[in-house]
Order: C-alpha cells, then sequence, then structure tokens
C-alpha cells in the first residue's frame, strides 16, 4: 500500500478510505479490468437488435479484450496471488469472471433471442464461446509463458468465434421442420461433420504455430514439451467436465480425445523437426 501511494501521489490513509485495504482495493481493480473486457458486449446490449454480421463483430471485439487481458501481467499477477489468499481467490471469481460471465450470457441469450444463434441457456453459450476463444492461453502464460503478440491473440480471437457461429448456427424452431427421412437426418449430421473438420483444421493450425515456437530449442526439449503427462492429463479433465457441462456423454471424451491428442502430439513433432508431412 506504501508503493501505491506513492505511484498514485496520495496518502496511505486516503487509500484505506477509498478501498478499505489492499484487498478491497485488487477488488476493485479486478471489478475494472471484468468491466473493460466486458464494455463491447455491454454496449451491444444497448444498441440496434443484432443481426449475424454486428454479432460477429462485437463477439470478435469482446474475444480480443478477453484474451488480452486473461493474458497480461496484470492478470498473470492477480492470479498468482489469489492463490496464496482464499480471500482474495474469492473476490477474484466474483467480481471478475462472473461479472463477465453475466454481461456475456445476456448478449447470447438477446443473439439467441433475434435467431442469430440457436437457443439455448447464456452460461452454457459462454463455457462454449471461452473454451474455443481461450483455449490454453491464460493456463500458459500462468505456467511462465510470454503474453502472445497482439496480431496473434486476434487471430485467435477470430477463430474462436468462427468456430462458436458455426457451431451454434440456429436450429428448425419446430419440430415439423426436423428432417422427418433418414436421408434428411444424415444430411444434417454431415453438415456437423464438416463443422468439426473445420474445427480440426484450426487446431491443426495452432498445433503448427506451437511447433514454430518450439524449433529453437533443442529435440529433447521439444520432445519433452511437445510429450507432457501432466498437460494431457489436464487436457483430458477439462474437456471431460466440459462435456458434462453441456450434456455430452463423458465417454465420447474418453473414446475420441486420448487418439486425437496422440495424433496431433505426433504431428507437433513433425511440424517442429520440419519433417514432410505425410
Amino acid at each position: 500500500m506504501d508503493t501505491i501511494a506513492v505511484q498514485a501521489r496520495a496518502s496511505k490513509e486516503t487509500l484505506y478510505k477509498w478501498f478499505g485495504d489492499l484487498e478491497g482495493l485488487l477488488k476493485r481493480l479486478i471489478e475494472r479490468n471484468a468491466d473493460s473486457a466486458a464494455t463491447p458486449l455491454l454496449r451491444a446490449l444497448e444498441e440496434v437488435p443484432p443481426n449475424l454480421s454486428t454479432a460477429r463483430s462485437v463477439l470478435e471485439d469482446f474475444a480480443a479484450s478477453l484474451l488480452t487481458f486473461l493474458t497480461s501481467e496484470v492478470s498473470v499477477v492477480i492470479n498468482r496471488a489469489a492463490l496464496s489468499s482464499p480471500a482474495l481467490a474469492n473476490e477474484l471469481t466474483v467480481s471478475g469472471p462472473r461479472r463477465v460471465r453475466a454481461a456475456a450470457a445476456a448478449y447470447f441469450e438477446k443473439l439467441s433471442h433475434r435467431g442469430v444463434i440457436s437457443a439455448g441457456d447464456g452460461e452454457h453459450l459462454f463455457s462454449l464461446f471461452f473454451g474455443l476463444v481461450i483455449q490454453d492461453a491464460q493456463i500458459n502464460v500462468l505456467l511462465g509463458e510470454p503474453q502472445p503478440e497482439l496480431p496473434e491473440l486476434g487471430a485467435q480471437a477470430k477463430a474462436g468465434v468462427h468456430a462458436f457461429l458455426t457451431l451454434t448456427r440456429p436450429e428448425p424452431p419446430k419440430d415439423e421442420e426436423m428432417p422427418e427421412t433418414l436421408v434428411g437426418v444424415r444430411s444434417s449430421i454431415d453438415g456437423i461433420d464438416r463443422a468439426i473438420i473445420a474445427l480440426l483444421a484450426q487446431r491443426h493450425m495452432w498445433v503448427k504455430r506451437a511447433a514454430e515456437i518450439k524449433k529453437e530449442a533443442s529435440p529433447e526439449e521439444v520432445e519433452s514439451s511437445v510429450r507432457d503427462p501432466d498437460r494431457v492429463k489436464q487436457v483430458l479433465q477439462a474437456r471431460t467436465s466440459e462435456a458434462r457441462r453441456m450434456g455430452v456423454d463423458p465417454r465420447l471424451i474418453s473414446a475420441i480425445w486420448p487418439p486425437m491428442i496422440d495424433t496431433f502430439i505426433e504431428l507437433e513433432l513433425q511440424h517442429a523437426k520440419h519433417a514432410p508431412e505425410s
């Protein structure tokens, strides 16, 4: 608090009067950062009814803002401090993610009401959006990696929003508009498969980028970094939890994700070693 008082050119007594204590000051900082990240959505909620084009623009701005904040030095410092302070950890949850989640849920429900995306619970839609946009960016910087450059964050934001809007295309509003024949049902499944393949292509792009980042390391370091059992375990646990939240049978994750991860590990090693693609 002494250091902050000097930087703010205020007395420490004034800071205590405004914020109560250090955790009170950090709470206000968390709230300000959360509101700043949610600004594109808060503004859009008050504007004209959205269409797909305006929604894409708003969501890309929001995604870039959220990515930039969550990978920033301020965010890293606050999250690390919260690990040793249960009170601050609680404030971080209440004053940070929940404020952003509430704004996002309200906007997604507005998009659902307007038919821009398929109907769904705003909280669940935010969980899907967060996973597609943020991916592992926040975890990586918390583990010591540098914050990605703004162009890279912007590209990740756009790719995540594209995936989200692809997966939440509006469904037929009435049962009678659902396919009544096996051919129609199979056609719908084919469309979903094409969307999944498009997402796999994006995942492959990020794996190539990871390989490029690691190419300066020694072969042993690359091998150790890519074949990281703890990281694989963490990913599988996270995806299983996400599946349960979204009503997906966890057995699908157990059947699909381990071999997919193994394949992407081999692809990343291949790209890191500049071997020709198979």
